[in-house]
């Protein structure tokens, strides 16, 4: 029963985390388009999981997606494959530090806003289910 326990408040703690940095990004989101912010001003970011919602971002310092020699040992550790910038401008996706995409910041926001309704669709959410028994039939 202490395991289940654990277990959930692992679960909870993990979307805690996950809500308070949707919070920061749109927080930032709010101020550029309130033009609070510098025309130069940009931040990074990075997927929350791989492979899972693209609009799932989280912030991110420039240490964690430039990484480069790790102090006394010399080593050099690999960068972070897949990383996000958003400014005023818009987003732009790199992967293997060279910039792939550009999108203007209104249809990222509109993109995204799509993206979620499609999520909620029952179809969506009972799909990975449907698919899986399908497949054992």
């Amino acid at each position: 029963m202490e395991l289940e326990g654990a277990k959930r408040h692992n679960i909870d703690q993990k979307e805690k985390d996950e809500i308070e940095a949707a919070a920061d990004l749109d927080s930032y989101i709010d101020l550029i388009l309130k033009n609070n912010s510098n025309v130069d001003e940009f931040i990074y970011l990075t997927p929350m999981k791989e492979g899972s919602d693209p609009y799932k971002l989280k912030l991110a310092k420039f240490s964690q997606v430039n990484k480069k020699d790790s102090g006394a040992t010399g080593k050099k550790e690999p960068p972070v494959n897949e990383y996000y910038t958003i400014s005023g401008k818009g987003l732009c996706h790199y992967k293997n530090g060279k910039p792939v995409e550009f999108i203007e910041l209104t249809n990222w926001l509109k993109e995204r806003e799509t993206f979620k309704q499609i999520q909620n669709l029952q179809f969506f959410q009972k799909f990975r289910r449907w698919k899986t028994l399908k497949m054992w039939k």
